[in-house]
Order: structure tokens, then C-alpha cells, then sequence
């Protein structure tokens, strides 16, 4: 009974507005990631080219705008190819036994959970044709129905095939919303301490003593964030055109991997502790080859 209530809201949601063509212009994620994609705002309101705002006198601006409708475009046909695929599956799959966000690592069957291998894969491979193309990767967020179609479409068991549709700012903010939602963290909160007391030792200690920390964390966390520091390592080597250097990276990605058990609670220790977290993490990123060869 529970599922068929689950499976009904879903398919509910499915066809709210937010999927339709005429859906108002999007609002920025609510991504932890330091700044927004604007560029996708804007691209939307140039798509207007039926609206009463669009008067013979601003025909002569007509071709610059059709070349920044086509993005927006691209993605309602993505959407709305999207809501096919999972209205079409969701008559008989049972959505609550292919959850992927809010579920322990330890639950997840593949080696590195799907989601990951798949966003950090979609990001990669956009970067072997044009690396400039993933400037802001991981800082700027992408669009909220984009997310939602997204998370809708994985916790449906039908992850996305054409990854050239797709604004690659709301993959990032896909993946960062993944580990976000775990229950435990992929650092877990029993080493959490461990790991912002290294963080205050001198460079080589530190280094050996997150290492040893690093292989006491439970076989999923480990394989998990292994997978994840050698795509960050990866893309941190072309910062010069991403502008995303370890350090930044570590940044935007810190509150998503090392979380304290008790962070609701805000102190003066537990303000501290946010350029600690991202100083841990910006050693897992450039230290990966140390730190995670096995």
C-alpha cells in the first residue's frame, strides 16, 4: 500500500508544470557550491521570441538571440524526453527498492555506487572534447528542474544516455547533492574527529596520519571516495582552464564529504572546523597517488 502511494506522488510530480515547455524561468539551485549558473537564466529569457516584448523594431537583434535559445532548447527536449522514459518504466518498477539518494554506501551492490561513476564519467569525457567547457565546474550550480529530472530519472533505475544534452553544472550539482544526502557521510562521522586533528599537524604527519585514517574507514566509504579524489586529482591538473585548483575544489566539496555528527549544533570549534574540513580535502586531492594507492 505504502508503494502505491510512493508510486502515485511520483508520477504526480512527473506531471506538474515543471516539466512543461511554458514553465516559468528556473531559480538557481539550492547547491552548496559557491556562486550559480546565471548563464542558464539568461539563455532562457532569450528564447522569447513569441513574446509581445519582441516588436519589429528588435528583428535586427533576432540572430544573436536564436543562437542563445538553442542551449535552453536542448534541454526542455531533454526534459521532456526524460518524463517519457520514467513515466513510461514507473507503471511497473517499485521506486522505494531503487532508491539511490539518502541510502547508505553500504547498501549499494556495485563497487562505486552508479551515480558517481556516471556523473564523474559524463564530466570527464565533456572535458576531452573541450576542457575550457568545464570552467566553474563544481562551484557554479546548475538548474533546479534539471537536478530534479536528473535524481528522478537515477532513483527510477534509468540513469540518462545522451550526456551531450546535458548542462554539465547541473551533473556536478547532482553528484555534490548525492553525497550530501547520505545518511553517513563518505568520511564518516566516527573519523570525523581524526580527520580535523590531522589537518592541524605539520605536513608530513599529516600526510602519513590521513592515510592511516583513510584505511579505517569501511570498504564502500573507501572505494566510494577513492573514486571520487582520482576524478577531482584529474581535473585539478587543468585548472589553468577551469579555474578549479585543488584548493577550490576542496572548498566547494568539503561540506559534502566530512560532516560532524552534531554540526547542527553551531560553536566557535565547529566554525573552525570549515577550513579544516577543506584543508583534509584538498590533501586527499593532491596527495591522491600517495594516499589512496593500495
Amino acid at each position: 500500500m505504502e508503494e502505491d502511494v510512493q508510486e502515485r506522488e511520483h508520477k504526480k510530480y512527473l506531471e506538474t508544470s515543471f516539466w512543461s515547455e511554458g514553465s516559468e524561468a528556473e531559480k538557481d539551485s539550492d547547491d552548496e557550491g559557491i556562486g550559480s549558473d546565471e548563464s542558464m537564466d539568461q539563455m532562457e529569457q532569450c528564447s522569447c521570441f513569441k513574446d509581445e516584448r519582441c516588436h519589429p523594431e528588435n528583428l535586427s537583434k533576432s540572430n544573436t538571440l536564436s543562437k542563445q535559445s538553442k542551449d535552453p532548447q536542448r534541454v526542455t527536449k531533454f526534459l521532456r524526453g526524460l518524463k517519457q522514459s520514467i513515466l513510461l518504466s514507473t507503471s511497473s518498477l517499485q521506486l522505494s527498492s531503487r532508491r539511490v539518494f539518502g541510502v547508505n554506501l553500504d547498501q549499494c551492490a556495485d563497487i562505486v555506487p552508479e551515480i558517481v561513476d556516471w556523473c564523474t564519467r559524463t564530466i570527464e569525457e565533456r572535458g576531452k572534447n573541450d576542457m575550457k567547457s568545464l570552467e566553474g565546474v563544481y562551484r557554479l550550480s546548475g538548474q533546479v528542474s534539471h537536478i530534479k529530472a536528473l535524481k528522478l530519472s537515477f532513483d527510477a533505475g534509468h540513469p540518462p544516455t545522451k550526456h551531450e544534452t546535458i548542462n554539465i553544472h547541473s551533473v556536478g550539482s547532482l553528484l555534490k547533492l548525492y553525497f550530501r544526502e547520505l545518511p553517513e557521510p563518505v568520511c564518516t562521522f566516527h573519523l570525523y574527529g581524526h580527520f580535523v586533528r590531522s589537518a592541524r599537524l605539520d605536513p608530513v604527519q599529516r600526510l602519513s596520519q590521513i592515510k592511516t585514517i583513510l584505511h579505517s574507514l569501511p570498504e564502500p566509504h573507501y572505494r566510494t571516495l577513492s573514486h571520487l579524489m582520482a576524478h577531482l586529482h584529474h581535473l585539478s591538473l587543468s585548472s589553468l582552464l577551469t579555474g578549479m585548483t585543488c584548493r577550490n575544489l576542496a572548498i566547494v566539496w568539503a561540506p559534502n564529504l566530512l560532516r560532524s555528527l552534531h554540526q547542527e549544533f553551531v560553536s566557535l570549534e565547529s566554525l573552525r572546523d570549515i577550513g579544516v574540513q577543506a584543508k583534509v580535502v584538498e590533501c586527499f586531492i593532491e596527495n591522491y597517488h600517495e594516499l589512496f594507492s593500495d
